[in-house]
């Protein structure tokens, strides 16, 4: 979806529920969607963050929790 080579994450951590908001690494909105707290839910927020900022290695987005 996106073609530069780091974005960044933003991560409201709660006990219920997670919002996350990735931006490209100009500061553009790239999305944000909601997460369920539990394995199952982190799991789809690693997915989502891969597949939405186009990163083939983790370490191309930077999470602030």
């Amino acid at each position: 979806m996106t073609d530069q080579r780091h974005c960044y994450a933003g991560v409201d951590w709660a006990s219920e529920s997670h919002h996350v908001f990735l931006t490209d690494g100009n500061g553009r909105k790239i999305g944000e969607r909601v997460f369920r707290h539990g394995g199952e839910g982190l799991a789809e927020m690693a997915a989502w963050l891969m597949a939405a900022s186009g990163a083939v290695e983790g370490d191309e987005i930077q999470d602030a929790i």
